[in-house]
């Protein structure tokens, strides 16, 4: 499993290094190379994907040809896989737990009334915030 892991990796930087090249060429970043769209669920669940689609019908058809192979290829095969979807599952929960501290502070801000400028001491109106979502510049009280 720890060569797996090693080679997978080595992959990932080398399509990463291909998407930086394609990147200063100005040309279109090709799939699983574009390092900014990267992260350890989405490698993860890519490695899934790539095993269940393409590793695992190659090797079930060549275990089918020489089937003394088949126990020791099936193991790392669901070893690998296990791996994988463990890597996959802690990123989603991890998102997931992201997600809901963002959405709590999300909450608490949409609670506050910024809809109204402050007034200075100086009776100037300062910057405020429109509902929220962008700060704009209030005129200032003449």
């Amino acid at each position: 499993l720890e060569a797996h892991i090693q080679w997978s990796r080595r992959l990932e930087v080398e399509f990463f290094a291909q998407g930086d090249l394609e990147k200063e060429r100005g040309m279109p970043i090709s799939p699983m190379c574009d390092r900014t769209q990267a992260g350890v669920g989405k490698f993860a669940a890519q490695q899934v994907g790539f095993i269940s689609a393409v590793v695992k019908p190659l090797l079930e058809g060549l275990c089918l040809h020489i089937p003394d192979l088949r126990e020791l290829l099936m193991r790392n095969l669901e070893a690998a896989l296990h791996h994988w979807g463990q890597q996959t599952d802690e990123a989603l929960n991890n998102a997931s737990v992201e997600t809901q501290a963002s959405n709590s502070v999300a909450g608490t801000l949409s609670e506050l009334d910024v809809s109204d400028p402050v007034k200075e001491e100086d009776g100037d109106e300062a910057l405020h915030m429109d509902n929220g979502d962008r700060q704009t510049d209030a005129p200032a009280a003449q």
